[in-house]
């Protein structure tokens, strides 16, 4: 509450009611959840919220940050006109969501097939239309696919519908760096000394052997297995172990 009186303490236990509500409603859990997994992996992730007609309620939903882009050049989230929202919808359902637009729909090139389409962070579908939802700053909102605007109308909250997200920010990155990336160069370094240790183990466990040509010792006589019998011609010398330093 911001003060003692009676009528403040009234907001605040409603106002934390009504969070609570909202928490439970959305299943915050597991988004935050999802949305944790690309921040600390990737660095960035993006909250939509979303008023839906159908069920008269606000939602909201992580956003993946391959399926987030912003204006060209810019450096700061909040420095771009517009923040648009990437996402794949089945043909017929984008069909019926907008019916004046359905041959339209039909002729539209399928997500599977987009050039924007990276094959290495995305998987699509062929049946799969690529929907842009795009917010700009001066209240405009529309959803597109394509070149087609199926939508067109204005966002009226005081608070933009999207939120970015940024584990580490860094001043003149676009893209935060994620809990994963400071770490590599450490691991691989671990990794090259843990291999560095377990190679010495295996020359010291195994010294070289110092063979007199007039040994008579085959080849394949000296072996790693306990116990084993070097048999050798005493005029010509005995091998022996080299110690290591």
């Amino acid at each position: 509450p911001a003060s003692p009186s009676n009528e403040d303490i009234i907001k605040a236990k409603s106002s934390e009611i009504a969070l609570q509500y909202y928490w439970h409603r959305e299943d915050m859990e597991s988004k935050l959840h999802r949305a944790i997994q690309w921040l600390l992996v990737t660095g960035t992730v993006a909250m939509h919220s979303y008023y839906d007609a159908d069920d008269g309620a606000v939602h909201s939903e992580p956003v993946s940050p391959y399926d987030v882009l912003f204006e060209e050049k810019v450096t700061e989230p909040r420095d771009s006109q517009w923040v648009a929202l990437r996402s794949y919808h089945v043909e017929e359902d984008v069909k019926k969501a907008y019916p004046k637009y359905a041959d339209e729909i039909a002729s539209t090139q399928n997500a599977g097939d987009g050039p924007s389409l990276d094959s290495n962070l995305h998987t699509v579908p062929d049946d799969r239309i690529e929907l842009m939802e795009v917010y700009w700053r001066d209240g405009r909102h529309a959803i597109l696919a394509g070149d087609l605007y199926l939508y067109k109308g204005t966002w009226k909250t005081k608070t933009f519908p999207v939120q970015i997200i940024r584990y580490t920010e860094v001043p003149g990155r676009l893209w935060g760096i994620g809990l994963m990336q400071p770490l590599l160069d450490l691991q691989r370094l671990y990794n090259e000394q843990r291999t560095q240790v377990v190679h010495n183990v295996k020359l010291m466990g195994n010294p070289k052997w110092a063979i007199p040509k007039t040994a008579g010792i085959n080849a394949s006589a000296l072996t790693n297995r306990p116990g084993e019998k070097i048999y050798f011609n005493p005029a010509g010398g005995a091998p022996s172990q080299i110690q290591p330093v």
